[in-house]
């Protein structure tokens, strides 16, 4: 894969990287989260509302235990959950049922709006803390192929929760601009 120049300032040669980008500075905050308890229809209604394409999920006291995405949303809803190798299967997935003419459930295929988003989330959290470097964060970002990473302050899922670094906060920076949108994610 052709890399620009940015990636070549930010990643290769860190030394090029702004010193003021940290995950920090480019974070959104405040984060809008998900109750692990919700329904998977609760919990598209809120990244909806929100305008937002994933949260993380939380527990009654507060904690960390998951993410949530639109793409698990998607997975679930189509009946191909758990059985994703990688990003992009879902559509993968998808274009063979078209295909087939699998366009239409039967009843008993129907996706469970009322299953609790904890069967559907992501458990594992992927975290940094609030002052590491920006090229980390991109970094960790391209070879986990994701699209949000959980800032915490000290950089455990235990730790306190801070903000979400997202492409699209990354590509604002790049483009200098900060957002600034509570909760867009």
């Amino acid at each position: 894969m052709a890399r620009g120049p940015w990636h070549r300032a930010c990643v290769e040669d860190r030394e090029r990287c702004p010193v003021e980008w940290r995950a920090r500075t480019v974070m959104t905050s405040p984060v809008i989260s998900v109750p692990r308890e919700a329904s998977v229809e609760e919990a598209a209604r809120i990244l909806t509302e929100a305008g937002i394409s994933g949260a993380p999920v939380v527990d009654a006291r507060g904690a960390l235990v998951g993410v949530v995405s639109r793409f698990d949303l998607d997975a679930w809803l189509a009946g191909v959950h758990g059985r994703l190798a990688r990003h992009g299967a879902y559509y993968a997935a998808s274009a063979l049922r078209w295909a087939r003419g699998d366009r239409d459930r039967d009843d008993e295929d129907e996706p469970d709006l009322e299953a609790a988003v904890d069967d559907v989330m992501t458990p594992e959290l992927i975290c940094v803390d609030g002052e590491a470097p920006l090229s980390d964060v991109v970094e960790l970002m391209s070879t986990r192929r994701i699209h949000r990473v959980l800032v915490t302050d000290g950089g455990k899922a235990t730790d306190p929760l801070l903000g979400v670094v997202t492409t699209l906060d990354v590509i604002d920076a790049l483009a200098g601009r900060k957002r600034g949108d509570a909760g867009a994610i």
